[in-house]
């Protein structure tokens, strides 16, 4: 017998035996790892299923892919990845592809920063299959590490480099609060839990940090594996966010029958421009608070409002939801994260089955 397995055996042996003489029963909480989220508030579902693959992606050549640096390779790239979750129902609803705006994790649609079950997981408790999306060009789902390696080294290469949100930008930007550090005092967002929420900030690659070009750069590998998707899952709700509007528009655009709904969270993407083109697909438009410090986001609310009139006018179920007009204050870019995200989903669940998108 392998000595160290023997003594490890002959140990807990030995304190099996003084458990026993002492008669004493071990503390169960004591013994159980700390539990993250807040599950005591959470009614119990039942998932039949949940995992994870990838869609798109090119095979690209990668320099000195052995760990000597000797040789070249292939390897995938630009994939975007899939987790999904299945509820347990005899009659599933129509499927529902959550993705994230640019530079966020999926992770924004699974759980609240401070713990408490995110949209995702609201929607399955409703009936609705749902898939999460990490998008193309992602640090989390394939980046195309020869273009960054090739700049680096100083080889003939496009330009690239990693993006990410600087957590002091995001305060009025993302409408958190009127300067770097200070809430507004009607903000929604869990307060002790805002490290939670950065820490999911996510780096892209993309070819130069300017506002139209990177959400361009990763748009045909996006719709590449959006495409992949719909056609293993079928006709579905697309529910996207900030810049991932740009490529659910797109892909409703493209594909009118297989998209059951466009629900938006603060899009950009909103096609106003070419409003007399876009399909008789349903769409749900969600824009929140504080736009005084925000000045990007009234015009994208204005051209979202624009394709909802131009909708309704044809018969298409279509919807603004302006949080403060419906007397809901507070709300920052990420209301699927703060305290009163489980009502705002409910108000997107109850839409869809008003207008019978089930």
């Amino acid at each position: 017998m392998n000595k160290v397995f023997e003594f490890f055996l002959i140990s807990t042996i030995i304190a099996a035996l003084a458990g026993c003489e002492n008669n004493t029963s071990p503390n169960i909480n004591e013994a159980q790892p700390p539990v993250i989220g807040n599950p005591q508030n959470d009614p119990p579902f039942l998932i039949s299923r949940a995992g994870a693959f990838n869609v798109g992606g090119e095979l690209v050549e990668v320099n000195e892919a052995n760990v000597d640096a000797s040789e070249s390779g292939t390897v995938w790239a630009n994939q975007l990845l899939i987790r999904y979750f299945i509820p347990a129902t005899e009659n599933p609803k129509t499927p529902v592809v959550m993705m994230p705006g640019y530079g966020l994790a999926s992770d924004i649609y699974l759980e609240t920063p401070d713990g408490r079950e995110g949209w995702a997981m609201q929607f399955v408790q409703a009936g609705y299959p749902v898939y999460l999306v990490e998008p193309a060009n992602s640090t989390r789902a394939g980046i195309n590490p020869e273009i960054i390696n090739a700049n680096i080294k100083g080889r003939e290469s496009e330009p690239a480099q990693l993006f990410t949100w600087a957590q002091e930008l995001t305060w009025t930007r993302f409408g958190f609060g009127p300067v770097e550090g200070e809430f507004f005092e009607d903000a929604r967002m869990p307060r002790d839990s805002f490290d939670q929420l950065v820490k999911m900030f996510t780096p892209t690659q993309v070819e130069t940090v300017e506002g139209p070009a990177i959400i361009m750069y990763g748009l045909q590998h996006n719709l590449l594996g959006l495409n992949e998707l719909n056609e293993q899952i079928g006709r579905a709700i697309f529910l996207v966010h900030s810049a991932s509007g740009v490529p659910g528009f797109t892909f409703a655009s493209n594909n009118p029958e297989r998209v059951a709904a466009v629900i938006n969270i603060e899009p950009v993407g909103c096609p106003a421009a070419t409003v007399d083109e876009f399909p008789d697909v349903p769409v749900l438009s969600m824009f929140a608070d504080h736009m005084e410090v925000r000045e990007q986001m009234p015009v994208r609310q204005e051209e979202c409002q624009s394709v909802i009139n131009e909708l309704k006018g044809r018969g298409v179920d279509a919807d603004m939801f302006a949080l403060p007009d419906m007397d809901i204050h507070g709300n920052s870019h990420l209301p699927m994260s703060e305290l009163n995200s489980a009502d705002l989903a409910d108000l997107i669940l109850s839409w869809l089955n008003e207008n019978e998108i089930n």
